[in-house]
């Protein structure tokens, strides 16, 4: 008698509202951290924050399953990178602003708010300067606005 092998896979479970709220405060630190540079491929974004000398990624999954977010210390290994308009909107309109605030808006869903300073030159009434990121399964997305 022989026995059917069954392979199972372990899959991490998706988000949840009370570990977003941890993201957000366990990236407190990096609160004037200068924004760098953004990566993207299909299916993921990485934010580059200049922090303490170094480089520190943020590197979103979007996997629609289990969205997630990790923190990478120097740089995550090589992907095909992908122009896009949220890369080049970023790259544009953000790289080199300062980070002044990381929260999560659990009004939205699983949604992790970056909000960045404006330079001295702009109008304070031209609204936010900010990267919403969207964790919760089938509505993961990340947005940019500048204004």
């Amino acid at each position: 008698m022989t026995q059917a092998s069954t392979t199972s896979t372990t899959q991490i479970p998706p988000l949840t509202a009370g570990e977003v709220v941890q993201i957000a405060t366990d990236l407190q630190p990096y609160v004037g951290s200068q924004l760098q540079d953004c990566l993207q491929t299909t299916s993921e974004v990485g934010l580059a924050l200049y922090h303490a000398g170094q480089n520190v990624w943020l590197w979103i999954d979007l996997n629609p399953h289990q969205p997630l977010i990790v923190r990478v210390p120097g740089k995550p290994p090589p992907r095909k990178k992908t122009p896009r308009p949220l890369t080049l909107f970023i790259k544009s309109r953000l790289t080199g602003r300062r980070l002044a605030s990381v929260r999560a808006d659990l009004s939205q869903g699983r949604v992790l708010v970056l909000t960045f300073h404006r330079s001295s030159e702009e109008s304070p009434e031209a609204g936010p300067c900010e990267i919403e990121i969207h964790l919760f399964p089938h509505g993961q997305n990340v947005v940019a606005r500048d204004g």
